[in-house]
Parts: structure tokens; sequence; C-alpha cells
């Protein structure tokens, strides 16, 4: 009865013993999870980042090219207004003229038809 009572205890530490490295295992595991999901936020931040970066870059070229379009575009359009204003004023009288002559010059000359 005294070996029987061996072996069961020898059966019971072992279970314990078992249990132990069982804990122990599911301990490293979420350990090793948790790591590894720092690691993987860490990696997300970086990347985040760096995407962000490349974002902002080419944002400040675009809007420097468009910023350099717009006053090229207004430059342009100014000077072409000024042009069409200096031209109205330097013609408007021959304008003015040509059109009173079309209104009070009227040819009676009547063509004749060969029918």
């Amino acid at each position: 009865m005294a070996q029987s009572q061996v072996g069961i205890t020898q059966l019971l530490n072992a279970e314990a013993e078992a249990q132990k490295i069982i804990n122990n295992a599911r301990k490293e595991k979420a350990e090793r999870l948790k790591e590894a999901r720092k690691e993987a936020e860490s990696e997300i931040r970086s990347f985040r980042a760096e995407k962000e970066g490349e974002y902002q870059k080419h944002s400040q070229q675009f809007m420097s090219g468009r910023d350099a379009v717009v006053t090229s575009l207004e430059t342009t359009t100014s000077s072409q207004i000024q042009e069409v204003q200096k031209s109205t004023e330097q013609n408007i009288d021959k304008v003015a003229d040509m059109l009173l002559s079309f209104v009070f010059d009227v040819y009676t000359k009547v063509e004749e038809k060969n029918y």
C-alpha cells in the first residue's frame, strides 16, 4: 500500500509539474504575442510616418507648381486685358466713324438685272 501511495504521489507531482510547464508556455506565448504586437505597431507607425512625409513632399511640390501656374496666368491675363484696353482706346474714334458712315451714307444706285 505504501508503494501505491508513492505512485499516486508521483503522478500528482508529475501532473503539477506538467501544469506548471503548460502555464509557463502560455505566459511565454502571451508575452511573445504582446512583443509581436508592439513591433507591428512600431512598424506601422514608422510606415505611416514615411508615407505621410512622402505625401507632404508631393503636396508641397504640387502646390508650389500650382502657385507658379496661377501667377503666370494672372500675369498673362492682366497683360492681355491691358492690350485690349489700349487697342480700344486707340481705335474707338475709327470704329465710331465707321459705324456712323454705315448708318448715314446710303448709296442709291440701282443695279439692273438681265432676265
